[in-house]
């Protein structure tokens, strides 16, 4: 990724279900997705990145705030966040492509395994 561009992030967690290399998933089930300009990326090159067990949490609905841009409202992200979607649901990967497609006019092309290449 460079600085100075624009990216169409997607991020997606259950807790139905993990990859099958995830670890301590009885105690911490469930994963994570990612997806930048409308490619996801590969799990398999990330290791434990994406399992909910890393992170040794169970998300819940609860009181927090939700924040943007930083973990401890302590630092933020040194950059702009154009638009925030919020569902209730998982987003399958034609409605994924189909946002990407109406903020950039492109349809998502390349990989993202240890680096993203568009």
């Amino acid at each position: 990724m460079m600085a100075g561009t624009w990216y169409h992030v997607v991020g997606s967690y259950t807790t139905l279900k993990q990859p099958s290399d995830c670890q301590n998933t009885a105690k911490s089930p469930g994963s994570i997705d990612i997806w930048v300009n409308g490619v996801k990326w590969n799990h398999g090159s990330h290791g434990q990145t994406g399992c909910m067990s890393q992170y040794d949490v169970i998300p819940k609905a609860n009181g927090s705030a939700l924040n943007i841009a930083t973990m401890t409202t302590e630092s933020f992200f040194k950059g702009a966040i154009a638009k925030v979607a919020i569902y209730d649901h998982a987003l399958d990967q034609a409605a994924i492509d189909n946002h990407y497609w109406l903020m950039s006019g492109k349809q998502p092309t390349g990989s993202c395994a240890a680096t993203c290449s568009f």
